[in-house]
């Protein structure tokens, strides 16, 4: 319950602070966006779990991270004839929504943190907020498959990953859940 509150308390601080639709921001499996997304998807996903600093003689201390995998189409172009001038206004684009997304999260982190331990059963959430982490170094280019399509000519899109770690939870044995 701890991953899956914080990614929808994520999900919601997200399309608040940039007053999305609620099917242009979802928590996924992955990064990959829905098949029949608009122009820009943000999927919000697990990116780590795992064991805190402290001994583990009376309590679960745990790490969780986040993702947040922009996508936006660039239109139904072959790899091969994006020029460098295409590509890079593309990427600034999907750059400004990405410095847009670690303001509002960070800005909000602590409410994020807050929101996630209402969706948690009982009294022991989260006690540290996640921590921006970074980014992909450049966003990615990629083809119909991303897409779920099967047409070779299909569309293509950029694909930029912001990551947040560190959100601890530390709880008893006793009431673990």
């Amino acid at each position: 319950m701890s991953l899956s509150a914080l990614l929808i308390a994520t999900r919601d601080q997200i399309r608040h602070s940039l007053s999305l639709r609620e099917s242009d921001c979802l928590v996924m499996p992955d990064g990959q966006p829905l098949p029949l997304c608009g122009e820009q998807f943000i999927a919000v996903h697990g990116a780590a779990w795992g064991p805190g600093p402290s001994p583990q003689e009376s309590a679960v201390d745990e790490y969780f991270g986040v993702e947040c995998t922009i996508t936006r189409r660039i239109g139904h172009a072959a790899r091969d004839r994006l020029s460098d001038e295409f590509f890079l206004r593309a990427s600034q684009g999907i750059e400004a929504t990405a410095r847009k997304l670690i303001a509002a999260l960070l800005k909000n982190r602590y409410t994020v943190m807050e929101n996630a331990n209402k969706l948690i059963p009982h009294e022991y959430g989260f006690v540290e907020p996640f921590r921006w982490s970074g980014c992909d170094p450049t966003p990615r280019v990629v083809g119909p498959e991303w897409f779920f399509s099967s047409e070779p000519e299909g569309p293509t899109g950029l694909v930029f990953t912001v990551r947040f770690d560190n959100a601890r939870r530390v709880q008893p044995f006793s009431k673990m859940g």
